[in-house]
């Protein structure tokens, strides 16, 4: 595969894995606040969906380094 080909994919992945996360830690904090507020400190709500994000970014980097047994 060409180098070029490859960076291209890792841009996507980690795009993918950044909107992801994004879009689920948006998701935890929101439920977050509605239903957890009183008895769960605000900065533990916060830290929530930075771990999300995190994760997710750490993700495309294994998800890119992760071999495949393709022919």
């Amino acid at each position: 595969m060409e180098p070029g080909i490859q960076k291209n994919t890792f841009v996507k992945k980690l795009i993918t894995c950044a909107l992801a996360g994004l879009v689920t830690g948006a998701c935890a904090l929101r439920l977050g606040f509605t239903f957890f507020r009183d008895r769960v400190p605000t900065g533990i709500l916060a830290i929530i969906p930075f771990i999300t994000v995190t994760t997710a970014v750490i993700y495309s980097f294994i998800w890119q380094i992760r071999k495949t047994n393709n022919p």
